[in-house]
């Protein structure tokens, strides 16, 4: 799993759209920081109230290596499986510290 995060922080760089199927907008990569005390990457998404500010989002290392295991061990993640067992991050929206 290290070997993915390593690959990802090595390509994903500032300024990065990431990819949405169904996104009102570009999701872009911001840079790695930290969210409660662990190493995440922040990124922004549309604010369709206030284009001109954009919402902040941190995904953290460990919510990083849950979702991976989900996707390889089943070979999809759900929005059901985000809630249902990444509580926290579903809940704060991945955006609070």
């Amino acid at each position: 799993m290290e070997e993915i995060l390593d690959l990802i922080e090595r390509r994903i760089k500032p300024g990065t759209v990431i990819p949405k199927p169904q996104g009102r907008g570009d999701f872009v990569v911001r840079e790695w920081g930290a969210r409660r005390g662990e190493r995440a990457l922040i990124y922004s998404t549309p604010n369709h109230g206030n284009p001109s500010r954009p919402h902040r989002k941190k995904i953290t290392v460990s919510e990083w290596r849950m979702a991976s295991s989900q996707l390889f061990r089943t070979g999809k993640f759900t929005r059901k499986w985000f809630q249902e067992n990444m509580v926290d991050c579903y809940k704060r929206s991945c955006s609070r510290p």
